[in-house]
């Protein structure tokens, strides 16, 4: 062929069908090319690298389930390390898997890919179309008009008339023939059939239209193929995601997240507290068991309802071989095959028709139609695009996600291990070895004090002690030390858990704001490029979620390990003090009075004393830290609910399907919110209300009563219980026998005796604060005389003790008790100058003696003396307060040289500063307090720590139903024993009055020594009702007026106050003597003793310190005291 371009005719051709055949050949070969191409295509640029990396993908998956123990389900999830392997498998998923499988999605975009090649098959199809010639002569078949079975109507009539012309012109040419030959003439060749195929018209009809728009069928097959495989790795990831995570989870409970040498050591440890806790024989409930970690295992999941870790890590696994294959869409390649073929054969018959009227056009859509559809198309493929571009989303979102986790784990991990290497380890090594060197301090003492009595010698004895007492504070300053430093454990604990909810906090920071993810395919849905996307948005929903309020419980997360904690040192460190009470009243006993010499009872009171210090301490060593496992329980149950369903809550709504679940969220984490901020506002308020109401109905009960008493006392019909007095005088009058009951070392620590070391005087810090501040300003000048009032039984005595070695140790301190009243001048000054230490005789007047004083002054140290009772300087009775006048003008004239402190009875203060105001303002006023609620607890406290005993409270048998609901609800026996110990001093403080001496008889009153070797029994005391003081008339109540405002009389200072009789004077004492309420002043006898004689003259009497505050309540509530 010359010219493709221009046509050929069939007169040019020699062999022309060869050509047209050659043609064809070369068409045909072209397609199959082009088709073939796109085959290989598909497979080197779409299939072949997807598959050789999921492969690797698969292959890491596989070695990661295989070192985690996931390929078979023989593994059990409460073998220890599970959690570690189980945490070792998650964080390889996610460097090993997730994130190569989303760098592979987002490298290749299968739609851009595939897109691409089926491009290139319709540019080649294009291509072969272009290198066709436009037309083709060539003759006709001959066959072309023979009758076929499958020709129709039409065709055989056009076939016959065809015939039937070539017919006539065949005959006609013939007879022309003829005649010529005749004539002579030669006749025309005939001209041969030809045909005339428009080659390229007819193939781009062919394939170019009808083909190419057949392919377009195929076209968004391709895609849903290729889009298969990272369907069904993006559904598998969501699984995953959606179970791992949650059986991890569960899985940690119980602090399984430690590392493997903490995890083990906290578990020995734990597994030694545990065995302290069920000791106790409170405990009457099954002991819980301990799990691996050292704690209490909780209720195991029935193993069908468990995930099963094996099953989720084979779902993945499944999906990853399945994209591994990537196998060919062969079903689509064979139809895209048969529709060339198919569009071939007619290309063929349309060839071989043409120039005749069997020719039909080839079936074309219109224009409009074809861009319409095309345009549909191009949007499909853009559709599938964009998939492809979404569907790494998918894998980013669980990417994040398991950071997420990580981080949180970390936190959890940070503060877990934190605790343990900080306070758990440390402390239980500390018990372990200071029990040990308490034991052999034991041993020690237990063989000093078995020698034979004969040669027991107590110098050696006392030195040995000493010796011990050195040893055993060393071991315990030692072991323990760190632990007692002020606020040393309060900053570790917090520093752990700021880091950790600081840590946390900026993790959100990192996190994406928004991430569209395509809803998780299903298999029995078909996949579709259309379907809405859903927005997650991740940083808000993690924010929601991780609030401040979040934050801040994972801040106080270690609270109850921290009240454990403080709750300890407290114990230890009273520790050194009752051991040393214990041994230095057992050097007590051995040293020989200045009268006397040791005897054998007082060597063996030592050795019971150093017995029974070394022991007390060496059990209590032993059950220190048994609390300590409740507090790590709760820190481990803290963490798993705060951090745990803080993960479940932001796990639950990022995978979750729909955005529903989101928006449901969102409102529960609102209410949820609000509910958290306003119940903290409404508890605080309901408890104001609650006080205000409990206050008013108490105010007006008494009022009521009070106004009832009043009443019957004026129509003398004051009613009485039957017995009620009997049994409080009985009770006071056994007071004696209760303390006599007592161990040696609870008589020495609460003895009614006055105090005198500082540690044990408790809710005086204030009133300590005002001396050393009054102290202070007389140094600079500022400042005159200083008196301490209060109630009697305050403390007064024991408050100046503790001043002296606190506040005045560096000064020449002097002290005057007045134990008698003081009449006249010269006696008080007689018994000032003695207090002095003034050598010589006394001056005759007060004013001698401030002379006197103001000349001794010096320089040196600062000169402080100290006066109680001073209520025994005046008397109520015309002139009785001139000398007490007197007294406080020589103060206020000698404060320059001398810083005067004094103390007396409140009562006996309103009574001098009404009856002489102008002396009382020369003197600074402050009172001793009655102690609060909590200040009566530590008092009380302090002292028992001393004895090293432990206690247990019982509940009482007419217990508030309140307490009782609150026992119910309480989880443990710490904090079942910390509301019973609240309801214990709550009920002391009630009955008590405000008189330290009456809660000391009460405390004594509800131990029990007996139950328990080893163990304080204590039950809420039952009050006692004072009876008997309804009984007494107005001249007894104003009698003990007087009592109280004197603070002690005797019968003819009573005479004098009363302008009574000695008969009458005599007959008042015997009467209140009767009912316990008076006792004398001086002498041998002690506080609570009860004496038979009859009342002397020249005795001084007073209210007994047990009953003065009853007796100064009640007449405050007869309007007789004010």
């Amino acid at each position: 062929m010359r010219d493709q371009a221009a046509g050929t005719s069939g007169q040019d051709l020699r062999r022309p069908e060869d050509d047209l055949h050659e043609v064809l050949r070369s068409l045909k070969q072209g397609l199959d090319e082009a088709a073939s191409g796109f085959f290989g295509s598909l497979e080197q640029v779409v299939s072949q690298p997807f598959r050789e990396a999921v492969h690797e993908i698969s292959a890491a998956h596989a070695r990661a389930s295989a070192q985690a123990g996931l390929e078979s389900e023989s593994s059990s999830p409460e073998d220890p390390g599970t959690w570690t392997r189980y945490a070792s498998y998650r964080s390889a998923v996610l460097s090993e898997v997730l994130e190569p499988l989303r760098d592979t999605l987002l490298e290749r975009n299968g739609a851009q890919e595939t897109e691409a090649a089926w491009a290139s098959l319709r540019a080649d199809i294009l291509r072969l179309m272009a290198g066709l010639p436009m037309e083709v002569r060539c003759p006709e078949p001959p066959e072309l008009y023979d009758l076929q079975e499958n020709d129709g109507f039409r065709v055989r009539v056009g076939k016959g008339v065809v015939r039937f012309r070539r017919g006539l012109s065949s005959a006609f040419g013939r007879r022309g023939g003829g005649v010529g030959r005749q004539t002579g003439k030669k006749s025309p060749a005939q001209s041969l059939p030809a045909q005339t195929i428009p080659l390229r018209r007819l193939a781009e009809q062919c394939f170019q239209g009808v083909l190419s728009s057949r392919l377009e069928t195929l076209r968004e097959g391709f895609h849903r193929e290729c889009a298969g495989p990272v369907a069904v790795l993006e559904s598998a990831v969501a699984q995953w995601t959606k179970e791992w995570p949650l059986l991890e989870t569960e899985l940690e409970k119980g602090g399984g997240y430690l590392p493997e040498a903490s995890r083990q050591a906290v578990s020995e440890a734990m597994e030694e507290l545990l065995r302290l806790a069920q000791g106790s024989p409170a405990d009457a409930s099954e002991p819980p068991t301990s799990d691996g970690n050292g704690t209490a295992s909780a209720e195991v999941t029935p193993a069908e309802e468990r995930i099963s870790p094996e099953a989720v890590a084979g779902g993945l696994t499944r999906a990853l071989e399945h994209g591994g294959t990537f196998p060919a869409p062969e079903e689509l390649c064979d139809q895209l095959v048969a529709m060339v073929e198919s569009a071939w054969l007619e290309f063929l018959e349309h060839v071989r028709v043409a120039g005749t009227f069997m020719r039909s056009s080839p079936p074309s859509d219109s224009v409009p139609r074809a861009e319409e559809r095309a345009r549909a198309q191009d949007k499909a493929c853009e559709a599938w695009i964009q998939w492809h571009r979404t569907a790494p989303n998918r894998l980013v979102l669980s990417i994040h996600l398991l950071r997420l986790m990580e981080g949180i784990a970390e936190t959890r991990e940070e503060l877990v291990t934190g605790a343990a290497e900080t306070v758990l380890l440390p402390l239980t090594e500390a018990r372990e070895s200071s029990r040990r060197a308490f034991r052999a301090l034991a041993e020690r003492a237990e063989k000093a004090f078995s020698q034979p009595k004969d040669s027991q010698d107590p110098a050696v004895l006392s030195d040995e002690v000493t010796g011990l007492l050195t040893e055993g504070l060393g071991v315990l300053d030692g072991s323990w030390g760190g632990f007692l430093t002020p606020d040393g454990i309060e900053d570790s604990i917090h520093a752990l858990a700021d880091g950790a909810s600081t840590g946390l906090a900026g993790r959100l920071t990192i996190l994406p704001d928004t991430i569209s993810v395509q809803a998780v395919h299903s298999d029995d849905v078909a996949l579709s490029p259309t379907k809405e996307l859903q927005d997650v948005n991740l940083r808000e929903t993690v924010r929601q979620v991780l609030d401040v309020l979040r934050l801040e419980k994972v801040r106080t997360a270690p609270e109850p390990l921290l009240d454990v904690l403080l709750s300890t040192r407290e114990e230890v460190a009273g520790l050194p003090e009752a051991l040393r009470f214990n041994l230095e009243a057992a050097l007590d006993e051995l040293t020989a009075p200045e009268d006397g010499s040791v005897t054998e009872e007082d060597m063996g009171e030592a050795a019971s004393l150093t017995r029974e210090g070394l022991a007390r301490t060496e059990e209590s060593l032993s059950r220190l830290l048994a609390g300590l496992s409740e507090g790590w329980q709760a820190l481990l149950d803290r963490t798993d609910e705060i951090l745990g369903s803080a993960f479940r809550e932001i796990h639950g709504r990022l995978t979750a399907d729909k955005g529903v679940q989101q928006q449901l969220g969102g409102i529960r984490d609102r209410v949820s919110h609000w509910f958290r901020t306003s119940s903290h506002e409404a508890r605080i308020a309901l408890g104001r209300v609650e006080k205000r109401a409990r206050r008013t109905v108490k105010k007006w009960s008494v009022q009521a009563l009070r106004a009832v008493r009043l009443g019957q006392a004026v129509v003398g019909t004051t009613p009485t219980e039957a017995g009620g007095g009997d049994r409080a005088l009985s009770l006071i009058r056994q007071a004696p026998e209760v303390l006599a009951g007592l161990p040696l070392i609870y008589r020495r620590l609460f003895s009614f005796e006055p105090l005198t070391e500082g540690s044990l005087l408790k809710g005086r810090s204030e009133e300590e604060a005002w001396v050393r501040a009054r102290f202070d300003s007389w140094g600079r000048g500022l400042c005159g005389p200083a008196l301490l009032t209060g109630p009697v039984g305050a403390g007064h005595t024991s408050f100046f003790n503790v001043l002296s070695t606190s506040v005045f140790p560096e000064t020449r301190l002097h002290r005057l008790e007045l134990m008698d009243r003081v009449r006249s001048e010269d006696a008080l000054t007689s018994l000032l100058w003695r207090a002095f230490e003034f050598d010589g005789d006394p001056p005759p007047s007060l004013a001698d003696l401030g002379n006197s004083i103001r000349a001794r002054a010096s320089r040196g140290k600062p000169w402080v003396i100290l006066i109680e009772r001073l209520e025994h300087v005046f008397l109520r009775t015309p002139g009785g307060t001139d000398l007490f006048e007197d007294f406080l003008s020589l103060q206020a004239q000698t404060a320059g040289s001398v810083f005067w402190l004094s103390s007396m009875s409140g009562a006996a203060w309103k009574l001098v500063a009404k009856t002489e105001p102008r002396a009382a303002s020369l003197v600074q006023v402050h009172p001793l307090t009655p102690p609060t609620r909590p200040e009566l607890e530590e008092l009380i406290l302090a002292r028992h720590g001393r004895s090293g005993l432990p206690i247990e409270f019982h509940p009482p048998s007419d217990l508030n139903p309140l307490v009782r609901r609150r026992l119910r609800r309480s989880r443990g026996e710490k904090a079942h024993q910390n509301i019973l110990q609240t309801e214990f001093f709550d009920r002391l403080f009630r009955v008590s009055q405000d008189s330290i001496p009456l809660a000391i008889l009460y405390w004594l009153r509800s131990t029990d020594f007996r139950s328990s070797e080893g163990k304080l029994f204590l039950t809420p005391p039952a009050e006692i009702r004072y009876s008997f003081l309804d009984n007494l008339d107005l001249e007894l109540e104003f009698a003990l007026k007087a009592f109280l405002e004197h603070g002690s009389l005797t019968l003819s200072e009573y005479q004098e106050v009363f302008a009574a009789t000695p008969d009458e004077a005599v007959q008042t004492f015997e009467a209140l003597r009767a009912r316990l309420l008076l006792e004398p002043s001086g002498g041998d006898e002690g506080p609570l003793e009860h004496s038979e004689k009859r009342v002397e003259d020249k005795v001084g009497y007073r209210i007994p310190s047990l009953l003065s505050q009853v007796v100064a309540r009640h007449l405050k509530n007869r309007n007789i005291l004010h």
